[in-house]
């Protein structure tokens, strides 16, 4: 039930409420948080972010779950990039330093997944944002304009059914 309230909150939103930069900013925050291991301190500092930016926390949710799937799916290359990372003869002495400070350990970094799922994340966010955002534009200009035309549309909106949503969405 609650999936079902984020995904009808996410519909509102997508609709009318969100400026596309603030419901594409939360998608590309909520991406990395689902690209990555759960448990590990940069996630902690990416929901902050999440709370504290101007970005839609709605989205930024629902990326974090449809994400996680595909952060899944994507582990063996990450896997291999935080393995080429960490075993960089030219980085040896910085990743010694690093497990060597009192807080940077609880980041995992040393662990393969999370390092190269980190880095792969943070690289794909900036694309990822600017192509949220511009599909935002135009699913609200070329989409939902289409769409609001239909007489079903205006049927259904009169509906329980969209009462129910209403009621879920707002």
């Amino acid at each position: 039930m609650l999936a079902l309230k984020f995904i009808f909150k996410f519909l509102g939103i997508l609709n009318k409420d969100a400026t596309p930069r603030a419901i594409a900013g939360g998608m590309a925050l909520g991406f990395i948080m689902g690209m990555t291991p759960l448990p590990s301190l940069h996630n902690l500092v990416v929901l902050g972010l999440l709370i504290v930016l101007r970005v839609n926390f709605t989205s930024g949710m629902l990326a974090w779950g449809v994400f996680s799937g595909v952060g899944y799916l994507l582990d063996p290359l990450s896997n291999r990039i935080g393995y080429w990372l960490l075993t960089l003869p030219g980085l040896k002495a910085m990743w010694t330093a690093m497990y060597n400070t009192p807080i940077i350990p609880w980041t995992k970094f040393n662990n393969t997944l999370t390092l190269g799922s980190l880095v792969l994340s943070i690289l794909l966010a900036g694309p990822l944002y600017f192509i949220l955002k511009g599909a935002v534009v135009q699913y609200r200009v070329k989409v939902m304009t289409v769409i609001m035309k239909w007489k079903i549309v205006h049927v259904i909106m009169g509906s329980r059914l969209f009462l129910t949503y209403q009621r879920f969405a707002g």
